[in-house]
């Protein structure tokens, strides 16, 4: 039998093989087409929640050194709780390693001591609170204590009258003692406070509400309660006080003196740095220790204990980065006077990424669905900050992709009527877009 050749023309197999190659890289294309086409920016710009009332957003590509979304990005916005993204990068900039307890002087069989600022002393939420104690115990000498003048604000510019008694307004000190605060525990109709120095200043009455009444005198307190419950109460502090508390811990007289000699050499007691301090400030959004650490670096800059010369001293230094102007009055948050931006918080949280890395970073911020105040929202691969008052909600910080790229993002969302339980799930929707996506 002949077998029939049909002739090949010339071309025939390349031009195949280009026809299979151009088919696999559609195929290609399409599976990465999810990918190119999802643009973050035109996501939030269209989703009618962002656009409701006043929001924003950007998101940084860490390893492209780059923004992929820039939404309002330069627009300033009320941060809230976010303050304490700058307030983490001057504690790390300016206290670095090192913590100051007390300040002091020795003369002869007297020691002299100041304040430093230090939220840790005593303080009921570390275990390892007891440095100034244990100093103070173990001089062995007179104990005097010497108020820093001039003395720290009180409170910070702007912050509401009205929430003066409440857990989250403590005063700031320049001698901190106990977290500044009264624990009243409340435990089958009976009372326990810590510290019991104060035991014979509540009454309790039992009814259908839950509520501390504040008498006309300070310190003295009605517990008015329906239920077993912990109560954190503020301290309303004066130098005597501060005295007589010490006096109660340690068993031993403190001795009040304002006038001193300008021959004082102060010499600083410090210990290294506990990440602990910074854990709980971003964990639980602790505003006391967020404005006494800003207190703090201003010491150590400037003798003082005034939270402006540190918020001064800093931005001066961000100047050559920190490209948007921002308008920043405390620590913690709590007053409406800070104005901030998306673009800003963006460039904050990079700087830190720069100074202390990813594992670090990992500890100290929050974790989604995981800890902090974020515990009842998103997922772990977001590392983040939340800032919260009323009709404004933000959150700034990592996202680490599937890919296990890292990302920073800030978003900012002011003046709505509704819950910010509905920002939070659409931010949600987006940040897992994003992990999915990149």
């Amino acid at each position: 039998m002949d077998i029939i050749r049909k002739k090949i023309k010339p071309g025939y197999y390349l031009i195949k093989i280009l026809v299979l190659f151009l088919f696999f890289s559609a195929c290609n294309t399409s599976t990465k087409l999810g990918v190119a086409t999802f643009k973050p920016e035109k996501y939030f710009e269209k989703n009618p929640q962002f656009s409701k009332e006043f929001s924003g957003f950007t998101l940084y590509d860490v390893q492209k050194n780059h923004y992929i979304a820039h939404v309002n990005g330069n627009k300033h916005f009320t941060p809230a709780s976010n303050t304490k993204i700058f307030t983490l990068y001057t504690v790390l900039s300016i206290l670095q390693d090192s913590l100051p307890i007390i300040r002091y002087q020795l003369s002869g069989d007297t020691l002299y001591f100041s304040g430093a600022g230090n939220p840790l002393n005593l303080n009921p939420y570390f275990s390892d609170n007891q440095h100034l104690r244990g100093f103070l115990e173990n001089a062995g000498k007179q104990l005097i204590y010497i108020p820093s003048y001039p003395a720290p604000v009180k409170y910070g510019s702007g912050w509401a009258w009205d929430d003066a008694m409440d857990y989250y307004q403590l005063e700031n000190t320049s001698l901190p003692i106990y977290g500044n605060e009264i624990q009243a525990i409340i435990q089958d109709d009976s009372l326990i406070v810590k510290p019991d120095f104060f035991k014979d200043n509540f009454q309790i009455q039992p009814g259908d509400k839950d509520f501390v009444e504040v008498t006309p005198i300070p310190n003295q307190f009605i517990i008015h309660y329906s239920k077993d419950q912990i109560l954190a109460i503020p301290i309303q502090f004066t130098d005597a006080l501060t005295c007589n508390l010490l006096s109660d811990t340690l068993s031993q007289s403190v001795v009040l003196q304002y006038n001193t000699t300008d021959s004082f050499i102060w010499k600083t007691y410090k210990i290294p740095f506990p990440d602990s301090l910074l854990i709980r400030m971003m964990h639980e959004s602790d505003n006391f220790i967020a404005e006494q650490l800003l207190l703090m670096s201003s010491m150590e800059i400037s003798d003082t204990l005034d939270r402006s010369n540190a918020i001064r001293f800093i931005k001066h230094q961000m100047k050559d980065w920190l490209r948007d102007d921002v308008k920043w009055v405390d620590g913690s948050g709590l007053s409406r006077y800070n104005l901030f931006t998306p673009k800003s918080m963006t460039e904050v949280l990079l700087k830190i990424y720069q100074l202390k890395g990813l594992e670090w970073i990992e500890i100290v911020f929050p974790h989604g669905g995981t800890s902090g105040t974020i515990e009842a929202w998103y997922e772990p691969y977001v590392m983040a900050k939340t800032g919260t008052l009323s009709n404004n909600h933000c959150l700034s910080g990592f996202i680490k992709a599937k890919s296990g790229k890292i990302y920073i993002f800030s978003f900012m969302h002011n003046h709505y009527l509704e819950s910010s339980r509905v920002y939070k799930q659409e931010m949600d929707k987006l940040l897992r877009l994003i992990y999915n996506k990149y």
